[in-house]
């Protein structure tokens, strides 16, 4: 059985080489200095435990815990934090975001071997790519049940479809491998704008629909275009750009609602935006037929 592999998030070699070193035996031990680089060692199921070299990775230490870190744990692996120095913000939001542990530097080498051996015993399961998402078919059945209890409150209910545009430039370029993984970070990040109460689902390749119930247009339009808006690190740059565009039907009476047809909808508004749209939501409005498009 193959090492686990550790992935040090810096550009310190020095401090890369001394972890490799402490940890040899316990897992092999990959280098790199850029969030891109992150995103292609996790595509490798052995890759176990991230350590973050926080003075010196690529990514400010703010902006890592608040949009990588979660993202990490999500597949099941777990992450050490290095600084030489935490502040109370940045331990407070190290923590909340999952950090399994945050350690000084100049670093205690038999401390740095406890906590991994700890991490690698306490991780789940790593989701490789879209495990975690529903496929269609039963997406469908749970969207229905809701779609009924809408029916019986009396509120409307929207059916957002996004297709991720730029999954064909990942694949031929980076593998299939790195494009599950971007799907699955653009999965993450959209039910965080639609929040607990949508229901997430593939329809198939790059196409995700999202059955958004129970609130207003206003509340429903303004997260379907931060779904629309989702962004991730594009191919060997760290500039984010938008990666996908989406359609949203907005069904105001839930009574007598198709949802297949819904979803034909909405996926017909989004195909209808080009390449060039990336982060634009094409809207529709029923019973009243209305339809426009926001940039």
């Amino acid at each position: 059985m193959p090492l686990p592999k550790v992935i040090f998030l810096g550009c310190d070699r020095g401090l890369a080489n001394r972890c490799a070193q402490e940890l040899e035996g316990l897992g092999e031990l990959v280098r790199v200095d850029a969030i891109t680089g992150l995103l292609q060692a996790l595509a490798n199921p052995n890759a176990a435990v991230v350590i973050v070299d926080a003075e010196e990775s690529s990514a400010p230490l703010m902006q890592y815990l608040r949009t990588f870190l979660p993202e990490v744990i999500a597949t099941g692996r777990h992450v050490l934090v290095l600084s030489s120095s935490f502040d109370r913000r940045e331990e407070a939001l190290a923590l909340e975001a999952g950090a399994w542990a945050m350690l000084m530097k100049p670093l205690d080498p038999q401390l740095l071997r406890v906590h991994f051996r700890r991490a690698l015993a306490a991780r789940g399961p790593v989701l490789s790519g879209l495990e975690a998402i529903a496929k269609f078919d039963p997406w469908r059945v749970s969207a229905q049940r809701r779609l009924e209890q809408c029916v019986a409150e009396g509120s409307g209910f929207g059916v957002l479809v996004s297709i991720v545009t730029a999954l064909r430039e990942v694949n031929e370029r980076k593998g299939a491998q790195y494009g599950d993984l971007l799907l699955q970070r653009f999965v993450q990040r959209a039910q965080s704008e639609l929040g607990p109460q949508a229901i997430a689902g593939r329809r198939h390749g790059a196409t995700f629909v999202f059955f958004v119930p129970g609130e207003n247009f206003e509340s429903v339009h303004a997260r379907a275009r931060g779904v629309a808006k989702v962004s991730a690190p594009r191919l060997d740059y760290e500039e984010e750009s938008p990666i996908s565009v989406a359609g949203l039907v907005w069904r105001e009476n839930p009574r007598g609602a198709d949802l297949e047809q819904l979803v034909e909808s909405a996926i017909t508004a989004a195909r209808a935006l080009g390449e060039e749209q990336l982060g634009t939501l094409a809207l529709r409005v029923q019973p009243r037929h209305q339809e426009r498009s926001d940039r």
